[in-house]
């Protein structure tokens, strides 16, 4: 080797052992900026998932309020129709006392026309096999058939297919 060779020589160990150290150190920073990507992949997906929980969780509050809202309404109808009911009993006696005056069936039919707009429904009686959650045997007598309601004293209702008051009876029994 020359003179010159042997200068160069360390010089390109030198050299040689300094890439090395960069591209070890570069490796190492691409394996730090891999990993900090992952991390903030990461991240991303948890606050991702976070923002669906909240506005899930905000959806379901808002159906829980209308749920709320609903029952509310429906509990002040309820109120509401059940203290008609006395009404319908005057407006029933008032036809039964005065069979030929179709005004009053006419005005009771009307009225129960707007109540069935809000769910309320008469419990049919008169005929019908006695079933004691809709009707309420007050009498029994051994005319008619057997199990079936003879005579309706008093009306049922019925609101939104939920009995609200029963149809006071009487029934055959043999």
């Amino acid at each position: 080797m020359t003179d010159v060779e042997n200068l160069k020589s360390p010089l390109k160990n030198e050299v040689q052992s300094s890439n090395r150290r960069k591209g070890a150190s570069s490796a190492k920073s691409v394996r730090k900026l891999e990993k900090r990507i992952s991390e903030l992949v990461e991240e991303k997906a948890e606050e991702r998932e976070r923002l669906l929980r909240r506005m899930a969780d905000q959806d379901n509050l808002i159906k829980a309020k209308d749920r709320e809202m609903s029952a509310t309404i429906k509990m002040a109808n309820r109120s509401l129709l059940i203290s008609m009911l006395p009404f319908l009993d005057s407006m029933d006696s008032a036809i039964a006392s005065h069979p030929n005056e179709s005004g009053l069936v006419s005005l009771r039919d009307q009225f129960l026309k707007i109540l069935k707009g809000f769910g309320l429904m008469p419990i049919e009686a008169g005929g019908k096999e006695y079933n004691p959650y809709e009707h309420e045997a007050v009498a029994l007598t051994d005319k008619g058939e057997d199990g079936k309601v003879v005579d309706e004293l008093q009306k049922g209702y019925k609101l939104n297919d939920e009995v609200i008051r029963t149809s006071k009876v009487t029934v055959s029994k043999r």
